[in-house]
């Protein structure tokens, strides 16, 4: 299916349109100064958006070319800039007798191979639907390298292999073969049983793996990285760059699924006792809890939230379905101890400690059944909805900073990650795809100043 180009707007039709609204918002007198100052600079107007046409003009989607570029150039710390959580619903699995571990582990395992899965099969992902191309050639094997002043994303399409994150050390671990196939589900376990069971090497410094600068300004992090680049752990920052997927596993409690923003903020910024336990540069994280709570955290420079939205699904659905199976025992399935990558960290710097002020605000917004139907058959119906939903938002956390008498000033950005243009037909919406089994923190980018983001709790239709 070919999808066409995002296209130009038309400068007559967006007047017109602005001119439309703000005469239903604006006073009288204040709308006459609106037209009188919009007489003055139309010439002006035209000349501008003539050169703006003549710059886009054949580029495949130069909006969301701009916003990516712009993200990218933000010198703000990805966990509280750019990180996007997703709690998953919990397990309804009763896992597979034979692997040892816990629940953790086995999910960890399930988890780890449906990625591999998907990875390998990106129909699993897609389905029937178009999905933007771009997108998911940088969801997988895709890392974030921070530059002086503006950063990139890097793709290393022939990574085999996912970096486990645990007590302050990174281990490799092998997740698809040279054919380029999931491993077993067991073979994938008896790594991770073997990691955790690996002793720690006393000579390696905590934290042993340089996840927690990826948690620095981003300049910062630059001059940090170069210099590991030069020196003897170079080889092993290059195999923590280009894995598949960071897995975190947490030894904090597991976050509660009453308290939504609790969850979400644990998911993203970890607990203090276990910071450096994300690799935020690297666009999908996986994070599991000792009771096999989990969550995932994209970098959403990367990753549009429909895009997490679909990941999380069939991450949920595919794991779900190999707990479920009977699994023959292996000779693989022995713990195989997995040395730690070394860095050569002596004295690593310390990132700085997120705002104290960061917080997540949560609310619900149940539609009526069947009202995604409805929705998907009109544009005009689909983006007024999200456009009240946002407000919402937006009340919702205006009235949050009142009653504790905040006065904070911030700047939100709304992405609008399309990179394609998709003209569809009929009234089946894509979104009942993925209307359950994870709550997802609604993208917002922060610039500059901390604030409470909105969180969308999907339900059942």
């Amino acid at each position: 299916m070919s999808l066409p180009n995002f296209p130009i707007p038309n400068l007559d039709t967006t007047l017109k349109e602005a001119g439309r609204v703000l005469e239903l918002i604006l006073p009288p007198e204040q709308f006459q100064r609106y037209q009188s100052a919009l007489r003055r600079q139309e010439a002006e107007l035209q000349e501008i958006h003539a050169r703006f046409a003549a710059q886009v003009a054949g580029r495949e989607n130069w909006a969301t070319e701009d916003f990516k570029n712009r993200l990218l150039s933000c010198p703000d710390p990805i966990p509280t800039s750019t990180a996007l959580p997703v709690l998953l619903q919990p397990s309804a699995a009763q896992g597979t007798p034979e692997l040892e571990g816990g629940p953790q582990l086995a999910r960890a395992a399930a988890l780890l191979w449906a990625a591999a899965k998907i990875h390998s099969d990106p129909r699993l992902l897609e389905g029937d639907a178009a999905l933007e191309q771009t997108q998911r050639s940088e969801l997988f094997s895709a890392c974030r390298e921070p530059g002086e002043t503006r950063d990139q994303i890097k793709v290393y399409p022939d990574s085999l292999h996912a970096v486990l994150l645990y007590r302050g050390s990174a281990f490799p671990l092998q997740l698809l073969s040279p054919s380029r196939d999931p491993l077993l589900l067991p073979q994938i376990h008896s790594q991770l049983l073997g990691a955790v069971r690996t002793p720690p090497r006393a000579s390696l410094p905590l934290p042993a793996s340089p996840c927690s600068l990826t948690a620095l300004e981003r300049p910062a992090w630059h001059a940090v990285r170069e210099g590991l680049l030069s020196g003897e752990g170079a080889g092993s920052l290059r195999t923590l760059e280009s894995a598949v997927l960071a897995l975190a596993l947490e030894e904090c409690p597991p976050p509660d699924p009453r308290d939504p923003a609790a969850a979400l903020t644990s998911i993203q910024l970890g607990s203090p006792k276990t910071r450096g336990m994300r690799h935020y540069d690297k666009v999908l994280n996986l994070v599991l809890y000792s009771d096999g709570s989990a969550g995932l955290l994209f970098e959403h420079t990367a990753v549009d939230g429909m895009v997490a939205g679909l990941l999380a699904q069939a991450l949920w659905s595919l794991s779900e379905e190999e707990l479920q199976k009977q699994h023959p025992p292996l000779e693989t399935m022995a713990p195989t101890l997995v040395q730690p990558l070394d860095f050569s960290l002596e004295a690593p710097p310390s990132p700085r400690a997120g705002p104290a002020s960061t917080r997540t605000s949560c609310f619900e917004y149940r539609p009526l059944p069947g009202a995604l139907s409805v929705l998907g058959g009109s544009r005009g119906l689909l983006d007024a909805s999200l456009t009240f939903s946002l407000q919402l938002g937006l009340k919702q956390a205006f009235i949050e900073e009142e009653e504790e008498g905040g006065s904070r000033a911030f700047l939100m950005v709304t992405p609008t990650h399309v990179r394609h243009v998709t003209r569809t037909s009929g009234s089946r919406a894509p979104s009942t795809r993925f209307a359950r089994h994870f709550l997802v923190l609604t993208p917002t980018t922060l610039t500059r100043f901390s604030l409470p983001s909105q969180a969308l709790q999907a339900r059942p239709l």
